[in-house]
This record gives structure tokens, C-alpha cells and sequence, in this order.
């Protein structure tokens, strides 16, 4: 078993859980890169041709919807749904298609450390789609009111 310390991380000794946020930077220190754009890990997602804005952002999306352990969405000053709502709106240039495209480089980037992303790419595409249907039917006011995700209340 796991023994956890005060920090929240796990005793060295036996195994050093790094959770999403700083992953990435984590790579870029050990491989001597300038950003994290020009690791390894990142080069399947250069051969979509998406900005690496529409890249992170498909990457949120993924990690929320998957419901996977990711929580850090937001901060003291911006609330889930408003990071929610801009994470989503990077995304509308992409159709379904590319959108799954990206998602499965995604699913296959992480898939040792966060194997339920591949098992979430479907779910994370309707979600994405029923935003699409909402916004255009409703307007930005009530946009929010049926999206589900853990931990947020609607």
C-alpha cells in the first residue's frame, strides 16, 4: 500500500504520483526543452495541426468529462462553469471528427497514467455537442444549466 504524508504525496520510497497539472513540465525539465510544446509527448498532437490552445483545451474537456481525478479546474477568482464555458468555446472551430481525432491522440498520449480518458472520448464529444445545441438554442445566459460535471452545481 500507498503511505501518504502530510503533503498529499506519497512516500518517495515506494512510488512519486504526479497528477496532470505540471506533468508536462515535469518532461520538458527532464528531456531540456524550452516548452512544453517541443516535448515528446506533444509531438502527436503537431501532426493534427491544431493551435496548442485548441489542444489544451480538448485536453480540459477530456479530463472533465472523463471524470477522471483531474481537479483543478479554476482558481479563487474564476469559477468551474466560467472555466468550463471558455475551455468550450476554444473548441468550436473543431467538428466532431477532428474533435475525436484529437481526443483519441489524447486518450493514447496518457493512456499509462489515465487509462480511462480512451473509455471517455465519446462521452466528452457529446457533452461538447450538447454545449454546441444549448448555445445555439439558448443563448450564453442559460448555457450552463445542463452541463454536468463532477463537483459543480448547476
Amino acid at each position: 500500500g500507498y503511505d501518504h504524508i502530510a503533503t498529499g504525496l506519497v512516500d518517495a520510497n515506494t512510488h512519486l504520483i504526479v497528477d496532470g497539472v505540471g506533468f508536462e513540465r515535469i518532461i520538458q525539465a527532464v528531456e531540456g526543452k524550452d516548452s512544453i510544446f517541443d516535448i515528446e509527448s506533444y509531438k502527436p498532437y503537431d501532426e493534427l495541426g491544431h493551435s496548442p490552445q485548441i489542444i489544451e483545451a480538448a485536453k480540459i474537456a477530456h479530463r472533465v468529462f472523463t471524470d477522471s481525478t483531474f481537479g483543478g479546474l479554476g482558481n479563487r477568482n474564476t469559477n468551474r462553469k466560467t472555466t468550463i464555458k471558455k475551455v468550450m468555446r476554444h473548441l468550436d472551430s473543431l467538428d466532431s471528427s477532428e474533435l475525436e481525432k484529437l481526443l483519441l491522440v489524447n486518450a493514447q498520449v496518457y493512456s499509462d497514467i489515465y487509462p480511462e480518458l480512451l473509455g471517455g472520448v465519446d462521452k466528452t464529444i457529446e457533452e461538447i455537442e450538447d454545449y454546441r445545441k444549448r448555445r445555439k438554442w439558448t443563448g450564453e445566459k442559460n448555457l450552463m444549466s445542463g452541463l454536468k460535471v463532477k463537483g459543480m452545481k448547476n
